[in-house]
């Protein structure tokens, strides 16, 4: 059923690695607050995080871009 992963060589095989290289310092520092908190709004993410609401609500905007948190009803956001 390919629940070990792809084979070795297939193209998919380190895509994960490979996205969060790609982050930037505060998209992973985003990105550990919803791994730790599972779902949250944008309110919750720009007061734990400590970035001015601008920042973080561009920061999540290019996140979901990235495909890397989605938004839920209710305007939460959690990881992908």
């Amino acid at each position: 059923m390919g629940w070990d992963g792809p084979p070795a060589g297939h193209p998919d095989n380190g895509k994960q690695q490979q996205l969060f290289e790609q982050m930037s310092d505060d998209e992973k520092h985003i990105a550990d607050l919803l791994a730790d908190n599972r779902e949250m709004s944008l309110d919750e993410i720009a007061a734990q995080s400590g970035f001015p609401m601008q920042k973080t609500a561009s920061t999540v905007f290019a996140m979901e871009m990235k495909n890397i948190i989605r938004c839920l009803p209710g305007r939460l956001y959690k990881l992908i």
